[in-house]
């Protein structure tokens, strides 16, 4: 009754101020109204849960180790400066600063693909990984330990003071690398039946490197690289099994590595036993499709890329004529087996140098098919001069070997003899005799 009272009292007194008002008699007795929250409770939500399954680190630095030739892995290791080699290129990640470390003696795609995994981890903030500055990088060959980014690199790996990087591995490690981390892969299916929690292993994606269709938007998997474990959803899969993936990667992280059928220990956790406890530096997350983290995304070795379709709708119309036998929708080239017989009936004509109405052909010999005449020639003399800024040098023992940028001056003296004779051709009535006499 109260309640009514007052609300027709705030409303008595409202209504003569809306006639001077814009604002309707509803939000004037709104405005007018007071209400005591003092007696409301607050329902605490569970905020641990959301923090359970992150894909990263939240204590703690992360070191990533990319390595390989053919498929490069990039893999997450212990934090500390015995893992440093000089073959191999890591990224460290902490809170507020990212750490490029090239090795002097790493290839070509490891030293590419690290700095595009380093620059992914500035600018999309990934892997719980705050950091504004510009990225930090430091390549061995030319570290002299006097940099305050070195300094800090060893020191957050646990070392007292730049410390020195391991040897590299013979070229052939690798490869070798590659598919003997690649044998510890296990992917399992998430399947629930009659309320009952289950891991399908999928025969295809066991032991090899994961591909991106393994990936099904109505699938939920469960991936074990180690010291790395996942529970992928995809975006179609229904709640129970997103529950259900959760639970099991739990458990799977909680039992621990067993690698007894494999018969030999993983490369990268950094003991020799066969079955144990999981380490600590290491990580169990929960990605969603199109949510991944770049280093869950490195372990494909087809994983698209985004940027391929905006590359291919900016290629002129002149690009796309060039490249017609190829297929532009996936940047991928159609390669098939040419016809060798065609091949063989190519004609191959012999290249002919023309100098001073002169055919000198290699500078050999020449013949001409259309006047069947041989042309002859006969090195007299050959000089050659290197000149430069300066001065001129006569090269005596010259190798005939040609730089870019310098200049080289000839002077060839040759001789050219002809033999053969032109043919006369003579018509009589309907006959036709080709008449050639003999070379002299």
């Amino acid at each position: 009754m109260y309640g009514v009272v007052s609300s027709c009292t705030t409303r008595f007194f409202c209504l003569p101020a809306s006639k001077h008002s814009h604002l309707a008699v509803e939000a004037l007795a709104g405005l007018a109204s007071k209400e005591d929250f003092s007696s409301v409770q607050l329902r605490r939500g569970d905020s641990y849960r959301a923090k359970e399954l992150v894909p990263y680190k939240e204590n703690g630095p992360m070191l990533l180790q990319i390595k390989g030739r053919r498929t490069c892995q990039t893999r997450l290791v212990a934090p500390r400066a015995d893992f440093i080699n000089s073959g191999d290129a890591f990224v460290l990640v902490t809170r507020d600063d990212v750490y490029l470390w090239q090795g002097k003696f790493s290839n070509v795609i490891e030293r590419s693909r690290s700095a595009e995994v380093a620059a992914t981890i500035v600018q999309r903030k990934e892997l719980g990984c705050k950091a504004t500055a510009k990225l930090h990088i430091l390549e061995e060959e030319k570290s002299f330990g006097s940099s305050k980014a070195e300094r800090d690199f060893w020191k957050r790996l646990g070392a007292d003071s730049i410390g020195s990087a391991k040897p590299a591995g013979s070229p052939e490690e690798d490869e070798e690398f590659e598919v003997a981390v690649n044998a510890f892969n296990l992917v399992w299916e998430v399947k629930v039946a009659d309320g009952k929690e289950s891991l399908v292993p999928l025969d295809l994606s066991w032991g090899v490197a994961p591909r991106y269709e393994a990936l099904q938007p109505d699938r939920v998997l469960v991936i074990d690289f180690g010291g790395e474990a996942y529970v992928w959803s995809g975006k179609s899969a229904p709640f129970e099994l997103r529950r259900a993936g959760a639970n099991l990667v739990k458990q799977v992280w909680s039992e621990g590595f067993d690698y007894s059928d494999v018969g030999k220990a993983h490369p990268l956790l950094g003991t020799a036993e066969l079955r144990g406890p999981r380490p600590a530096w290491g990580v169990a997350g929960k990605v969603s499709q199109h949510m991944e983290t770049v280093l869950f995304r490195e372990k494909f070795v087809d994983w698209p890329d985004d940027a391929k379709p905006l590359r291919l709708r900016e290629e002129d119309e002149e690009a796309q004529q060039a490249n017609a036998g190829t297929n532009l929708t996936s940047g991928e080239m159609e390669v098939s087996a040419f016809d060798g017989i065609a091949m063989a009936k190519w004609v191959v004509e012999e290249p002919n140098l023309l100098l001073e109405g002169s055919c000198l052909g290699r500078g050999t010999g020449y013949y001409d098919v259309q006047e069947r005449r041989q042309y002859e020639i006969e090195t007299l003399s050959l000089k050659c001069w290197y000149v430069n800024e300066y001065n001129v040098t006569q090269l005596d023992d010259w190798q005939a070997q040609f730089h870019s940028e310098d200049t080289f001056v000839f002077r060839w003296i040759y001789k050219v003899s002809l033999t053969g004779r032109k043919c006369f051709v003579r018509v009589l009535h309907v006959t036709v005799t080709d008449t050639c006499p003999p070379r002299p």
